[in-house]
């Protein structure tokens, strides 16, 4: 059946018959919760596709240089374009991965992986989250969850939907499990560290790793509202009194960064410090 799911596009059934196969055998607590899709196009597609992209720019931009050049490079930009598409058209067919994840964890099939990859909740240390940004728009690029060791799941935008909802799925589990234990080392006095964010119960800082720019530390009578944006994309800390302007403070890409907006709720909680989540 995985050969069978490689070659063609996997129907609803397949994947369910194949989640459910994964769950048993890994006994990650029955049907799958998710289960999603991701195409993977060939290298030759994709060089196809800028072949073809080429030659219809070349197409566009040769008639305004007629006086520079030669007519013969507007059939050299034809014959460009049509190398891209027989390149498209002759490219092997696409192959699929598949996402599964249960009460108890997460299996993902890989095409160029023999064996599927299997990471339960139990074991998940971070999520790590990153967006991808266009002329237009924001949109959530990839979602990591990392195990013990090198062991980790990927999801990225291929997935479609899937990648919202088991980013989503991801964020629930981990903030479940990890939440609690990071509201208790705050209260005692250890300062949490998210990347270039610390927060304590005393107040939150931030300190850049690299570059010239100088870092603050601000205590939590001295906040007015925190901004929080993605989960997991980054906050802005906005100071009083109004009008101090804002710190904006990046978590891609960071362990757990999407609970830290969650953290400085809790600690902030006492000082009536607003925190608010715009999802992205």
């Amino acid at each position: 059946m995985a050969g069978e799911l490689e070659r063609r596009r996997p129907a609803k059934g397949d994947l369910d018959a194949e989640g459910a196969r994964l769950g048993a055998s890994f006994g990650l607590g029955g049907p799958p919760q998710g289960a999603y899709r991701a195409r993977r196009r060939s290298a030759q597609w994709g060089r196809g596709t800028s072949v073809l992209a080429t030659g219809g720019v070349l197409a566009f931009v040769i008639p305004e240089w007629q006086h520079r050049w030669a007519s013969g490079w507007e059939a050299g930009a034809g014959l460009i374009a049509v190398a891209g598409v027989l390149m498209m058209a002759l490219a092997p067919r696409s192959k699929w991965d598949r996402l599964y994840w249960y009460p108890g964890g997460v299996a993902q099939r890989l095409t160029a992986e023999p064996e599927p990859k299997i990471l339960r909740w139990a074991d998940a240390a971070a999520v790590r989250i990153a967006y991808y940004t266009d002329d237009e728009s924001l949109t959530l690029d990839k979602c990591i969850v990392d195990g013990p060791g090198k062991a980790y799941i990927e999801a990225d935008r291929r997935y479609k939907a899937g990648l919202q909802a088991f980013a989503r799925e991801a964020e629930q589990v981990i903030e479940y499990r990890l939440l609690p234990g990071l509201a208790d080392a705050c209260q005692r006095g250890q300062p949490v560290v998210f990347g270039e964010l610390t927060v304590r119960v005393s107040g939150l800082g931030w300190q850049p790793r690299m570059g010239r720019r100088a870092g603050w530390w601000l205590r939590w009578p001295e906040v007015r509202v925190v901004k929080a944006h993605g989960p997991g994309r980054g906050l802005y800390v906005h100071p009083k009194p109004r009008g101090r302007g804002k710190h904006w403070v990046g978590l891609e890409m960071v362990p757990n960064g999407m609970l830290a907006h969650r953290l400085i709720e809790h600690v902030a909680a006492p000082y009536r410090v607003p925190v608010t989540l715009t999802r992205e």
